[in-house]
């Protein structure tokens, strides 16, 4: 399934062939940027405009709770518990995809374990090297999990989708951290301690940040409704949050409460992978796009901040990018994809740029009304 989200405005530029495409400059450094899950936009919204949740949406996807002490994984779906299925002790932290990979708080088992979205263990597994993280995240096919929970200081760590090859990413500073999840519109990880919610670009950038009321938890990240829930730990409450901070319900799940301390909604079907090169002033840089459909136009964007722009139709395409103000003024380029669904964009980057945080994303042209987006890379110039 393809991730389906455009801006419209780029689609006069994006219908032109900007840039030529020349051979791949040899030993560049890569940064690789995973796909995005299928979404589906409502009409009708202008160029420009920024989505937004201001009224409690109904929990429509189906939310994943770990507690790894009790071996249990918990299955809530419309705001009701529909099983609690048996994994392994200090099985916490999370990542839900077409199946479920579950982590290791602290080594207990030298492995992660896989399961179907019902919770029953397919009898694959890896190994894992735990960071005493007990909540988990995904964007594309990479995991996020926060270390060193329970403390003043927890490490972003990024790993493969089974949890091998963990790479730490930036500290995250708070009091008693704990929860972690990625928002797949913005483009940017959220973390939680018992105080407030933090979001942070890929980086280590702190973006924003509001304050909650609902103690001791975990968090994840709803990409239907664009809110975050907060899993508050040893209750049945689940929490809806804006992602302004504004608080729009709190749901009882009988037979939720139990030490809960790792929490996911389900993401499914991905579209387009994107490859960057370092970003360095004065030089070329490439962007490899792959996962489209042949033949179809595929543009790049760019921005200097993390936020949403939604573009629902016009020209042909349909997207909700995670960079703010994308207009046709901030095209790197467009190209058609070749038989095997591959693209290559190449832009110079000014001498100018040395220092800027710049953001880009790729989106494909004729998907409505679903969107189809790589993930958002975000590099500061070189």
């Amino acid at each position: 399934m393809k991730s389906r989200k455009v801006l419209a405005c780029i689609g006069a530029l994006a219908a032109r062939h900007l840039y030529y495409e020349p051979k791949r400059k040899e030993g560049s450094s890569n940064m690789r940027i995973h796909k995005r899950r299928n979404l589906i936009v409502g009409g009708g919204l202008a160029c420009g405009l920024v989505l937004s949740s201001a009224a409690a949406l109904a929990q429509t996807d189906t939310l994943y709770v770990t507690n790894g002490d009790g071996a249990r994984l918990a299955i809530v779906q419309g705001g009701t518990l529909q099983s609690v299925m048996t994994t392994y002790v200090r099985a916490y932290p999370i990542a839900v995809r077409d199946t479920i990979w579950i982590g290791d708080y602290n080594g207990n088992s030298p492995n992660s374990a896989e399961y179907d979205l019902a919770g029953n263990p397919t009898g694959n597994t890896a190994p894992y090297n735990p960071v005493l993280a007990v909540d988990g995240a995904v964007n594309g096919s990479t995991n996020y999990e926060l270390g060193n929970a329970f403390g003043t200081t927890g490490t972003v760590y990024s790993a493969d989708a089974d949890w091998q090859n963990e790479t730490a990413m930036f500290n995250a500073p708070g009091n008693d951290v704990v929860g972690i999840t990625f928002d797949s519109v913005a483009g940017t990880i959220w973390v939680s301690d018992q105080n407030n919610l933090y979001e942070y670009d890929t980086v280590g950038n702190l973006v924003s940040k509001f304050a909650h009321s609902s103690g001791r938890g975990c968090i994840a990240y709803e990409p239907s409704t664009d809110t975050i829930w907060y899993v508050t730990n040893g209750t049945d409450t689940i929490t809806q949050y804006a992602k302004t901070g504004a608080k729009l319900q709190t749901l009882n799940v009988t037979g939720l409460a139990s030490n809960n301390w790792g929490a996911e909604f389900a993401v499914s079907g991905d579209c387009l992978d994107m490859t960057v090169s370092t970003l360095a002033g004065g030089q070329n840089a490439t962007w490899d796009v792959d996962g489209a459909t042949p033949g179809a136009r595929v543009a790049v964007v760019y921005g200097t901040k993390a936020g949403t722009t939604v573009v629902n139709g016009q020209f042909g395409y349909c997207a909700t990018f995670g960079i703010k103000g994308v207009n046709s003024n901030k095209l790197v380029g467009s190209k058609i994809a070749d038989g095997n669904g591959h693209v290559t964009v190449l832009k110079r980057i000014p001498g100018s740029a040395s220092g800027l945080t710049i953001l880009t994303q790729a989106a494909e042209q004729g998907t409505c009304p679903k969107e189809c987006l790589s993930g958002v890379d975000t590099q500061v110039v070189q």
